[in-house]
């Protein structure tokens, strides 16, 4: 019975949608003007991606060597564009131009663990019922070199219940593995949220009653530095971030997350308030009553054994 069931994993049913998909990842990676960094990110890449797989780069436009570089790398590339545009619309050109059972979209300066994906992959085909794959990731800060945040969710969350999860524990796309099948229900990326497109996208499945899972994968790894859009889009992001906590959220989360992170709140010492009594409304949530007598949760450091969180 598993070697039919592994059978009909490489070989799906004729006439289904997955049997017209003749690859097996579909690598998005949107880039612009940073043809160095680009370079390095392709040569790590060869250590990803399989004859099985595609590399998909859609550039926007860029004025430097970004060109060049994918042109001295066409044998990984398997299509190029490049003209004007924004990420959520890099993004979904991509989507269109695929050809992959699962989609894997790539900032132009991560480092992905070939080891890593493969354990994602696998956890996908050993339970067909997930339609996004949310893994962990390492962030490094240009301005710590030494000092390392983790992209993480701990155990017992259950992630991917309430859209409430993607404000609390994030959603990044460089981190994330959707099966291409999603698409047609959710639509694609939101190019009116260009900074928080990947996060828009996850709260979209949740709400789309997609199964979104967090799989405890140290799947990748990114550096921020100066011109990271985290840096110098944080205006656009945290616009961005209150108008879908109004869109996707209940009334009492989105009042309670504007007054964590309004810059206002912050002057006046409201923030760390809400932040609490924002725990205290999840431990109330996931524990009813019981939840307004638990102590808040303490973050341990993470354990990446590929379970489920």
């Amino acid at each position: 019975m598993i070697q039919e069931s592994n059978q009909n994993k490489e070989n799906p049913a004729p006439h289904t949608w997955e049997s017209h998909h003749p690859k097996r990842i579909s690598f998005i990676l949107p880039t612009k003007n940073r043809g160095a960094i680009l370079e390095r990110t392709l040569a790590q890449l060869r250590t990803v991606i399989t004859a099985r797989d595609e590399l998909i780069i859609i550039d926007g436009g860029s004025k430097d060597s970004t060109c060049e570089v994918v042109e001295r790398n066409r044998d990984l590339v398997n299509i190029f564009v490049s003209e004007p545009d924004q990420p959520g619309e890099a993004n979904n050109k991509g989507i269109i131009l695929s050809r992959g059972k699962f989609v894997f979209f790539l900032n132009d300066d991560d480092i992905v663990h070939p080891s890593e994906l493969e354990k994602a992959i696998h956890v996908l085909d050993e339970h067909p019922d997930i339609d996004v794959l949310y893994c962990g990731g390492t962030v490094y800060f240009h301005s710590q070199p030494k000092k390392a945040s983790f992209i993480y969710v701990p155990q017992g969350i259950q992630y991917g219940k309430e859209v409430e999860d993607v404000f609390r524990y994030g959603a990044c796309s460089a981190a994330t593995v959707i099966r291409r099948h999603v698409f047609p229900i959710t639509g694609m990326f939101d190019p009116m949220h260009p900074w928080v497109c990947d996060s828009e996208f996850i709260m979209r499945c949740i709400k789309e009653k997609m199964k979104v899972r967090f799989c405890r994968i140290n799947l990748f790894e990114h550096r921020v530095t100066d011109i990271s859009a985290s840096h110098t889009k944080k205006t656009e992001v945290y616009r961005d971030k209150i108008a879908l906590a109004r869109k996707y959220c209940g009334k009492i989360f989105f009042i309670l997350y504007l007054l964590k992170k309004a810059p206002w709140s912050r002057r006046l010492k409201i923030s760390g308030i809400a932040s609490a009594l924002l725990d205290l409304h999840e431990r109330v949530g996931q524990n009813g009553m019981r939840g307004f007598f638990m102590p808040r949760r303490s973050f341990s450091p993470p354990v990446w054994d590929g379970g489920f969180s």
